[in-house]
């Protein structure tokens, strides 16, 4: 019966991914593709449908994701990488939230290795989480339209300057510096004018780290105020 052979073959793809065996699964993915397209009988035709329903699956994607995050040993990074761009959305979709859940981002890490390979993709849907009520994942989202973004999307997380949480606030306005956007610079303006506290400390290491020209002025400011040393 179809479906059993079907679901044999869905189990030796999970055997498979535990093994972190990336190549093998790119060829029988690419293989199931091309019998797709031609001419086959009936019955291989509704195994192949159940066998990509299972590739294309959420569950399926989150195993791919987790055996790339935290691999075993031997793992190809190139044939793992190629095989997650196979699956597209879902893996983005997996890699982001697992990124989310992260203690700490890391920029060279293996989930950011999967988004820039699908950056317009990671972004998009980076974007669409920035209603997210936890301040952390909202912070990894944000670094990830940082560093995969362009000028445009940084007009998504000009609704966070205002966040109740500070850390979620300064990481909306470098994510807007870092693409010079003018009402970020405005916002870094309006801050370093402002009497001192951890958020001016913050904006004054921003103008730096950012260059912003426009902030000097209101640096001057500061020192300034602080007086003689």
């Amino acid at each position: 019966e179809y479906r059993d052979w079907a679901r044999q073959l869905t189990f030796l793809l999970d055997d498979l991914i535990s093994l972190g065996a990336f190549g093998p699964l790119a060829r029988i993915f690419d293989a199931l593709h091309q019998s797709s397209d031609g001419v086959i009988d009936g019955e291989r035709k509704k195994i192949n449908a159940l066998v990509l329903d299972h590739f294309h699956s959420v569950d399926f994607a989150a195993k791919a994701v987790a055996a790339f995050h935290r691999p075993a040993a031997g793992v190809d990074h190139g044939e793992a990488i190629a095989f997650l761009e196979r699956l597209g959305e879902a893996a983005v979709v997996e890699a982001l939230e697992t990124l989310g859940l992260d203690e700490t981002f890391d920029p060279n890490g293996s989930l950011m290795h999967i988004l820039a390979r699908m950056a317009p993709q990671a972004v998009k849907e980076a974007l669409e989480r920035l209603r997210d009520p936890r301040p952390r994942y909202l912070c990894h989202m944000l670094s990830v339209i940082r560093f995969l973004g362009r000028g445009e999307d940084a007009e998504g997380a000009k609704n966070l300057l205002a966040h109740a949480d500070m850390e979620v606030r300064m990481e909306a306005l470098a994510t807007m510096l870092n693409f010079n956007n003018p009402w970020a610079v405005l916002h870094l303006r309006e801050l370093l004018a402002g009497p001192w506290s951890d958020a001016v400390q913050r904006a004054m290491q921003l103008a730096g780290s950012y260059k912003v020209r426009e902030g000097v002025p209101a640096l001057l400011g500061i020192v300034e105020r602080a007086g003689p040393l």
